[in-house]
């Protein structure tokens, strides 16, 4: 009845403000009999869901699920009335926990999960069928469903958002005030507006579902050892279910892998093009519980295609299924962003209030002028609310994104792609950028630099000659061979690339670049079990007929020499993972001689060899201490310092020959009391283009910062031979007091052999650089004079001057140089729990963060975005999915034209791209003020004109109004977005609040000056022999009047000048002059005002409803007027924004008590506390 009595606003406002519908539709009830819920969002915001399966409201299972996608629940049994009360929430299923009185949300498998519990589901599918009614109820369908809405719904839910609601209203106005030309307009360009933004919706809706929905048949098998499963569709697996994966699929929900192996293709997901190798996860000895992070090479992803099989068969249990799954979880980001907290944008909400506020000024004011003449009550309220369609103008959303559209234009020309448009603004403001190092900074490929190998306790050079007959097995050559996780590539019918007899071409190969480089430097051969013989010579087909005829279908490697041949068969591959920083493989060695053929009759007692390779600080750890060489910390500092990746090589030999006790064996037994053999070196080269967009960067005073997994001297040499610190920067490490990494036997954290102080003191310090290399020996702080030397980061800021505070001068002296900070992964974790003080002036110092997992990435960039940094991150995409979600600005370098990796993707390959999309971004977010200033400057000047005409009971005519609002200001407003971004970035960034004091004085002199001219000009016409003053007729418009032809005249000048005034140009755009649409616009519209007022044939007065100024000189007086205008206010708009003086007077009247950034402030603490020089003085320090 309300709704009715309210013409169906009261249903407007519920739709805008959900609590105000459920509280005036339900009424407050305890849980049991409720049907609703109220559920508010940390990020900001509510929303009404509905319960599932109450049972005090609400028994069995809801009518309306097959509606909505669950098909296979209507078809189960009916849910008990047992089963927990859940709701839904943005794809996100709830369930009540009676036990802690709480919503949980549900999760997979992957929380909270034993492995060996894991691992029993596939002998538990028997039970999992008996609770398979409830567990659907639980987890639905496994579908990530994008809804793509009707157009008629896209419609009705456009047309009833506050802005298109207060347009109808405003058309609705206009009709009853007889423009119809005008509203007729406005119709037609909202029809079209509306019809484009539906299209585009809709496209990018069906695009987004295209890219993510897969429904296939999946074989459900209940047994591990069953041959034979059911066909269902992939939409009705469950966390626990047991299915098979074959060649060529979609994996179907996110499954740990229970039994073979396979190559898979993850670039959807990761923006990583290179196929990852998967293994079947095996129970280790303490029964960790299942993490996915750690566990990823065991982890089959929803949405990932199976590029090739390892084995004969692949088996994976399902964990997540539907949007709990990894791809599931950033469909739902995209679909459901973070709010960004963009000062733009929340000012842009505030202006409107405040323009609406004058509306209402503007109200008042025509209805006391109107009651004054004895206007009809109907005139007073048509006029009034044709005010509030003035101040507020319709074009006002349209003129605010056109910056932005012509940005992702020039963006995707340069190969960047962008899935969320309110970023590109951000990326204007973005103060720090953070980047990985390995395929971002540095080369994506590795060339093999050396190999060094031990020899009578020193490392040298290796070349890696066969060695004929010889027993000593453990050795580089043989460890390069099968200490990998390579695959040979198949041709798209299914057959084997062809292979070479003695040396495998690299294009055959699949897998990591750097085992593909190890791998052919063994000069071995690899043979897969599903090889085809004819790809092989002849010992390899003898091979691989007598290991498949003796342990079944193998893959194993091997080479040829003069007394026969070595091979190596593959029995189990404990893959890599950054938590364990090594890969580790269990061979079984076969030496056959080639001329005895008797010897081919059955399979020899083999040895069983494990070989291990990883991080040097790891792989020494497990190593017996006399095997290690002893320049081996000399070595590895020699090649790290000079910025080459180091991986180390070790073996040994297991105590059984038997191959099933080998497999069973957990890897603690395996990796240990290893033989270290040697270091493989990689060159990683500087990309070209690095240091220069680095250069820039920091010209611009944007603070850069790397994070990477790699070892933390590597990752120093890369900093300082991209120029991301200076060359002669010293560079200390951030320690915690305790024993070094390489004698700690602790493997709960990443660990590295350069990082740690032997020391027992607690608290936090510096360590130079130099000693980094040699703390197993000497335990002395550095004795560097760093009294005069700020941290690099800390360059980057600058320090307004604040109220009631000394002068910036007074504590911050011009350093003599600086010191860059480095910080590992093991020290991050440590600080960041134990000493939040110390870890806050970390952030604002240090420019290398090494080892760091990828949690730790993330971790990172939230915290830095905690101090209110506006943070950019560039990577590959592989290990940096979760860092480039948390930041403002995310960029991965994908050769995909667009994943989900990040907001922005880029096609190029190195970091050029972050100095295009941050110029980019600062030219849209300038052109988005330029536009927003222009659009309420010209609702003001349009308002303090029909407020003067009010005055005489006259208004603007229909064509008029026509003329202002669509050709002058819409063609203004689209082409001064077409200005393109500046040549470089400025140091000075630009402005990010329309309410900072700068803008608003801005704004508001020209407001004042619009007002003076129009008052002027007309009491100038008044003056004039010819002028005739209006005789009001009480039911007329009465427009056409010497006071309308006047200010509507000079007015159309004021709107070209204010689109001049507020176009920017250099430095944040190119020259205006080079914006060639819109100089053609400006000098078009100036010369048709020049025709209006110089010339006005029959046509234009007939209408514009307007009168010819009889006298030239008057004419003249307006031309030069206008002209004046337009130079005043140039003027005006330059000295507020580009003005030293001025903005030195600003910040004196609207003075600052604090920081706005809670960043300076930790930045002037590290400065005036001297906290580099106490920190890396003092062990015991804690500051």
């Amino acid at each position: 009845m309300c709704a009715v009595l309210t013409g169906g606003l009261l249903l407007l406002v519920a739709r805008w403000l959900p609590i105000w519908s459920l509280k005036c539709r339900c009424r407050r009830s305890m849980l049991t009999a409720a049907t609703h819920l109220l559920v508010l969002r940390r990020s900001g915001g509510v929303d009404v869901e509905s319960f599932v399966n109450n049972p005090g409201a609400n028994n069995g299972v809801p009518t309306n699920w097959r509606k909505n996608g669950y098909d296979c629940l209507a078809d189960a049994d009916p849910v008990e009335d047992s089963e927990p009360m859940q709701f839904h929430h943005r794809h996100v299923r709830y369930v009540w926990c009676a036990e802690n009185e709480q919503f949980e949300r549900v999760c997979g498998l992957d929380v909270a999960t034993p492995t060996s519990k894991l691992l029993a589901y596939a002998h538990n599918q028997e039970q999992q069928s008996s609770t398979r009614p409830s567990l659907i109820y639980r987890h639905g369908a496994n579908t990530v469903d994008v809804e793509v809405k009707s157009y008629m719904t896209l419609l009705f839910e456009e047309i009833l958002s506050p802005f298109y609601i207060f347009q109808i209203f405003a058309i609705i106005l206009w009709g009853f005030e007889l423009y119809y030309y005008y509203a007729g307009c406005i119709v037609l360009i909202t029809i079209v507006s509306v019809t484009l933004s539906l299209l585009e919706t809709r496209r990018n809706a069906e695009a987004l579902r295209d890219m993510v929905a897969y429904e296939g048949v999946v074989t459900r098998i209940k047994t591990p050892e069953g041959r034979h499963g059911i066909e269902v569709s992939s939409s009705e697996l469950l966390p626990g279910d047991l299915f098979e994966v074959h060649e060529g699929d979609l994996v179907p929900c996110d499954a740990v892998i229970f039994e073979g192996g396979c190559v898979v293709n993850e670039s959807m997901l990761t923006g990583e093009s290179v196929p990852v190798t998967k293994t079947a996860l095996l129970l280790e000895q303490d029964d960790p519980v299942f993490n996915i992070e750690k566990q990823k090479a065991h982890t089959l992803f929803y949405g990932t295609q199976v590029v090739q099989l390892r084995s004969h068969r692949l088996v994976a249990i399902c964990i997540r299924t539907a949007f709990d799954t990894s791809k599931g979880q950033l469909i739902r980001s995209i679909l459901y962003p973070k709010p960004t907290k963009f000062r733009f944008y929340q000012d842009g909400m505030r202006f409107l209030m405040v323009l609406s506020f004058f509306g209402a000024a503007g109200f008042i004011y025509s209805a006391v002028v109107l009651t004054s003449r004895d206007a009809p009550i109907v005139k007073i309220v048509k006029r009034g609310f044709d005010i509030l369609t003035i101040i507020v103008p319709p074009a006002l959303p349209a003129a605010m994104t056109v910056g932005t559209m012509y940005a992702i234009t020039r963006l995707k020309k340069q190969k960047i792609f962008c899935i969320s448009p309110p970023r590109v603004n951000v990326s204007g403001k973005i103060k720090l950028f953070c980047f990985d190092k390995t395929g971002t900074l540095t080369e994506d490929g590795l060339s093999l630099h050396a190999l060094q190998e031990t020899h009578q306790g020193a490392l040298r050079e290796s070349s890696l000659e066969p060695s004929p007959g010889s027993s000593n097995i453990i050795n580089m050559e043989y460890a390069l061979a099968c200490c990998h996780s390579l695959a040979i590539s198949r041709l798209q019918n299914g057959d084997v690339a062809p292979i070479a007899p003695a040396v495998p071409s690299e294009q055959s190969l699949i897998g990591d670049p750097l085992e593909i480089q190890l791998f052919l430097a063994s000069q071995w051969v690899l043979v897969e079990a599903q090889t085809p013989a004819i790809r092989l010579n002849a010992t390899g087909n003898r091979l691989q007929d007598l290991f498949a005829q003796q342990l079944g279908p193998s893959s194993f490697v091997y080479r040829e020499h003069d007394q026969g041949a070595s091979a190596l068969l593959m029995l189990k591959e404990y893959a890599f993972s950054s938590h364990k920083q090594r890969m580790t493989v269990l061979v079984a060695s076969y030496d056959v001689n080639l001329h005895d053929h008797e010897a081919w009759t059955g399979v020899p007692t083999p040895r069983i060899v494990a070989y291990v390779k990883g991080a040097p600080e790891r792989i020494a750890k497990l190593c017996n201490p006399k095997t290690l060489p002893s320049d081996f910390e000399d070595v590895l500092a020699a090649y790290t310092h000079r910025g080459l990746r180091v991986l180390a090589v070790a073996g040994a030999f297991l105590s059984t020959t038997d191959l099933a006790e080998a497999k069973a064996m957990p890897r603690e037994k395996v990796e240990r009391d290893l033989t270290f053999l040697g270091f493989a070196i990689f060159e990683n080269r500087v990309k070209p283009e690095t240091a220069g967009i680095l250069e820039r960067l920091h010209q611009a005073h944007i603070r850069t910062v790397m994070i990477t997994g790699d070892n933390v001297l590597t990752a120093c040499s890369v900093a300082r031979s991209s120029g991301m610190v200076p060359a002669n920067a010293p560079i200390f490490y951030a320690c915690v007091n305790g024993p070094t990494a390489f004698l700690r036997e602790d493997e709960e954290e990443p660990e590295d052999l350069d990082s740690g102080l032997v020391d027992d003191a607690p608290g936090v310090v510096f360590k130079d650089e130099e000693d980094a290399t040699t703390v197993a020996q000497d335990a002395h702080n550095i004795q560097v004079d760093v009294s005069h030397l700020l941290p690099w980061g800390v360059r980057f800021v600058e320090f307004p001057h604040l109220a009631r505070d000394r002068p910036v001068s007074a504590w911050y002296s011009p350093p003599t140089g600086y010191a860059a900070i480095a910080v590992t992964g093991r020290e991050f974790g440590t600080i960041r729990r134990e000493h939040p003080q110390f870890y806050q002036r970390l952030l604002v110092s240090a420019t290398i963060f090494a080892r760091m997992a990828p949690d730790q990435k993330a971790q990172l960039i939230e915290d830095l975005i905690a101090l209110d940094y506006c943070v950019g991150m560039c990577g590959d995409g592989a290990n940096d999915c979760g860092a480039l979600k948390a930041a403002h600005v995310g960029v991965s370098l994908s050769e995909a034209e667009a994943s989900v990796a990040a907001p922005f993707t880029s096609n190029t390959p190195n970091i050029s791209c972050v100095d295009t999309l941050m110029r980019e971004g600062r030219a849209a977010l300038v052109t988005s003020f330029s536009c927003f200033k222009f659009m309420a400057l010209y609702s003001f000047v349009e308002f303090s004109n029909v407020l003067i005409l009010y005055w005489i009971d006259s208004n603007l005519g229909d064509m008029q109004y026509l003329y202002v609002d669509l050709v002058l200001t819409l063609t203004l407003a689209v082409c001064m977005g077409h200005t393109a971004a500046g040549p470089r970035l400025a140091p000075k960034r630009p402005a990010g609040s329309l309410v900072s004091p700068a803008v608003l004085v801005s704004i508001v002199t020209q407001i004042l000056l619009n007002v003076g001219a129009q008052v002027a000009i007309l009491e100038m016409a008044r003056a004039q022999s010819w002028f005739q003053p209006l005789h009001a007729l009480p039911d007329s418009n009465n427009i056409k009047c010497y006071e309308n032809t006047v200010t509507f005249l000079f007015a159309n000048f004021i709107y070209v000048a204010v689109a001049v005034a507020f176009t920017s140009g250099l430095p944040h755009q190119a020259p205006v002059l080079h914006n060639y649409s819109f100089i053609a616009a400006v000098v078009g519209l100036t010369a048709v005002n020049v025709l209006f007022i110089a010339w006005p044939t029959l046509f234009i007065r007939t209408t514009l409803q307007t009168y010819i100024i009889p006298d030239w000189n008057f004419r003249i007086v307006m031309l030069g007027m206008a002209a004046a205008y337009a130079f005043i206010s140039v003027v005006i708009d330059r000295v507020s924004t580009n003005s030293t003086t001025f903005r030195r007077l600003i910040k004196a009247v609207f003075y600052k008590t604090k920081y706005k950034n809670a960043y300076k402030q930790v930045a002037r603490d590290v400065i005036s506390d001297d906290w580099l020089q106490i920190s890396s003085k003092s062990k015991s320090s804690s500051v």
